[in-house]
């Protein structure tokens, strides 16, 4: 933040040859760029007209007449050049307090931008206390449809730092309270027939805050995030199309949501009761089996080895979230859960019987995974050749 005008400002840096993009320069602000850091300038500033999300502004010379177009005491702190604090709104004492609360009227600001929908729950969540919007809350619901004219990337931005929140679960129920959940879909841009959906499909997240304590480390291996992982615990995902689209999601992170809604529309049939009552060892084996059948059910025509399967292995672990209660996969050391090493390999294959095409090595060696597999994982090399060479003999 500058007590400069922009346009000022630009002309003396221009003379030490810094690298300035303005694209954001009508609203008084530019990045600039030393070595690998980009750094955003803002000049002091107030808002002539607002639209819901952009405005109409001109450069002040004063703090106080800037601090008043910002949305919470919080954000409303200032330092001079000599580091004295400048508090208009005694916003430093509330941080102290925890009270997240707005510069004047809440449904003015909300007006302003519609955005700040979205900060207010990120920031309830955040370490607020007090529920600042509980006597306005009608007004707000009524405001809240407005979000459809913010961009995707707005919308993705905000909802991805409430998810990577400590206490994310906290600003989840914000959002169901203020029905945001409801209208986080409607692009009025490409989805204008959409007005409303049913919202979040469950009311508390706490088992979804401890699934992502789980994941995290995984999301980030395979390059999904916390957005395509997350959103099936919340939402119905039939309508995928919908979802990639305001979320702008890669078609990566489309293939995942898929491979989670086919998982959804198949039954998979696990004895859970017989599961809690087995020791972690065996519970692992059987989990194993059950995301081995989970593959024959989603590909039943794929005959290749599981570590060539084109679904990674950790998109299965990622849908047990999806199939079995949280108490049982927390009795699993889940982080590590891997598959096991198949003893097979197709030299050996070839060595046993040279005259073998491809497909037949690869149909041999799937039956012999598979046999492997329904025989929790214990046969050795020798083992599996017997019963190789037994196929061969059969069909001979």
């Amino acid at each position: 933040m500058i007590n400069t005008e922009i346009n000022s400002f630009i002309e003396k840096i221009n003379k030490n040859k810094i690298r300035v993009n303005q694209k954001n320069i009508k609203y008084h602000t530019i990045s600039v760029f030393l070595d690998n850091d980009e750094f955003q300038i803002t000049s002091l500033r107030n808002d002539l007209k607002t639209y819901g999300r952009s405005a109409d502004v001109n450069f002040v010379d004063s703090v106080y007449i800037d601090a008043k177009r910002r949305d919470f005491t919080i954000n409303a702190l200032y330092l001079d050049y000599e580091g004295n604090l400048i508090d208009p709104y005694n916003g430093y004492q509330d941080i102290i307090d925890k009270n997240l609360k707005f510069i004047g009227s809440p449904i003015e600001r909300l007006k302003e931008d519609y955005l700040r929908i979205f900060r207010y729950c990120r920031f309830f969540g955040t370490f607020s206390k007090f529920n600042n919007l509980q006597r306005s809350y009608n007004e707000v619901i009524k405001l809240v449809n407005n979000i459809k004219i913010l961009s995707n990337k707005r919308v993705k931005d905000e909802f991805l730092k409430i998810l990577l929140e400590k206490n994310f679960d906290l600003s989840l129920s914000k959002m169901k309270d203020l029905e945001l959940d409801k209208y986080i879909f409607v692009d009025i841009k490409n989805t204008p027939e959409i007005k409303i959906h049913p919202g979040f499909k469950i009311n508390s997240f706490c088992q979804i805050k401890h699934i992502k304590s789980l994941v995290i480390d995984i999301i980030q291996d395979e390059k999904l995030d916390l957005i395509c992982v997350l959103i099936p615990h919340l939402y119905n995902i039939q309508k995928i199309e919908i979802i990639a689209n305001r979320f702008e999601l890669s078609k990566q992170k489309i293939k995942y949501l898929n491979f989670i809604k086919q998982i959804h529309n198949h039954d998979i049939l696990i004895d859970q009761k017989y599961l809690k009552k087995i020791s972690s060892k065996e519970k692992e084996i059987k989990v194993l089996q059950l995301i081995w059948d989970c593959r024959v059910n989603l590909n039943f025509r794929n005959k290749s080895l599981f570590k060539n399967d084109r679904i990674p292995f950790n998109w299965y672990k990622l849908a047990l979230f999806h199939i079995l209660p949280i108490e049982i996969l927390d009795k699993l050391n889940f982080v590590d859960l891997a598959w096991p090493s198949f003893p097979l390999k197709r030299e050996e294959i070839k060595f046993m019987e040279p005259n073998l095409g491809i497909s037949e090595q690869n149909d041999l060696l799937y039956k012999s995974e598979e046999f492997w597999v329904k025989h929790n994982f214990k046969f050795s090399k020798q083992a599996l050749l017997n019963f190789a060479s037994n196929l061969l003999g059969r069909n001979n």
